[in-house]
């Protein structure tokens, strides 16, 4: 994998578990609901990682306990039951289609991202 997605990877994922992450530090599991620290979940994906054209989309993330993203392989069908109660059947749907597309990201895509995601993750006042 390309150097610069890993990296991105890595930071979108702390993104994800942080922005949902309370006060105290805790997300919950977006499936099956159990309460970890956020350093402690994963970043789950409705539509799986290797669809590049919403692999870091924030629509498409969600903080999991290993056993629902890793052991029960995401739990697909309870992750788009609450992304739909979330944001909606268009919502919804259109992230289905986007994850059908194919995509290709130039470098600077993944430096802007990256910059961007660690700002935001600075701004809840984790240092990585």
């Amino acid at each position: 994998m390309h150097h610069k997605a890993e990296e991105l990877d890595r930071v979108f994922s702390i993104f994800t578990r942080v922005s949902h992450a309370d006060h105290a530090g805790y997300v919950s599991c977006y499936t099956c609901g159990s309460r970890l620290e956020w350093k402690e979940a994963q970043n789950g994906h409705f539509i799986r990682r290797g669809h590049t054209s919403v692999r870091w989309s924030e629509d498409n993330c969600r903080p999991q306990c290993y056993i629902c993203n890793m052991n029960k392989d995401g739990m697909e069908e309870a992750f788009e039951e609450n992304l739909r109660d979330d944001l909606g059947d268009e919502l919804v749907d259109s992230l289905i289609e986007r994850g059908k597309q194919e995509a290709r990201f130039p470098d600077e895509w993944y430096v802007d991202k990256i910059r961007f995601f660690k700002k935001q993750i600075s701004s809840f006042g984790v240092i990585i």
